[in-house]
């Protein structure tokens, strides 16, 4: 829930688990479709208009210049595009998460309701997604943790075939003849 915030969110509207400040300022800006025209900006250039979520609907619109993108490349881990014009705001309609880096522009900010933007600063921009300092630990732990297992398996398998090769003291071999009396002497030697 948006503790503290409920004015932000429209009437009846259920603010689901705890949010964010974010989340409860783009939840009631994206259940006003009158206000999704202005998306707003959870952060960016100083030179950007700073509004909080009540004043944010009377902020009036500034017209950017045009700006063509083109040659967009996306991958599962990089965005790529040229913009004919930098220094103009670009969406990108991806989502927002903060390992993603630009090269070539300011930002990426997040963008409501889940977007990112960027401000270009030359006419070829690259976004690419790096994994975090502690998911790379993380994956680095888990990959020793394979290899140890792996080593573990691999000692097992060793023991198990050291132990069937050679019977331990007293163990009768696969083949051994019996020994002892044959009550009904039905018993052959091999």
């Amino acid at each position: 829930a948006c503790f503290g915030r409920a004015a932000q969110l429209p009437k009846g509207t259920d603010p689901g688990p705890e949010l964010g400040d974010w989340e409860c300022v783009a939840a009631g800006w994206w259940n006003q479709p009158d206000r999704l025209d202005r998306p707003l900006a959870a952060a960016g250039p100083a030179a950007w208009k700073r509004a909080t979520a009540s004043t944010a609907p009377s902020v009036v619109p500034r017209r950017l210049p045009a700006v063509q993108v083109t040659h967009v490349r996306q991958t599962d881990n990089a965005i790529r595009f040229r913009v004919s014009r930098p220094g103009v705001p670009v969406v990108v309609r991806t989502s927002y998460f903060p390992n993603w880096h630009a090269t070539g522009a300011g930002g990426p900010w997040r963008l409501s309701p889940n977007l990112m933007v960027v401000v270009p600063t030359r006419h070829d921009v690259s976004l690419h997604f790096d994994r975090s300092g502690s998911e790379q630990f993380g994956g680095a732990l888990t990959l020793l943790g394979v290899i140890g297992l792996g080593g573990l398996v691999g000692a097992d398998l060793r023991r198990r075939r050291r132990r069937g090769a050679t019977p331990g003291p007293g163990a009768p071999g696969p083949l051994a003849p019996a020994t002892g009396p044959d009550p009904e002497g039905t018993a052959e030697t091999v």
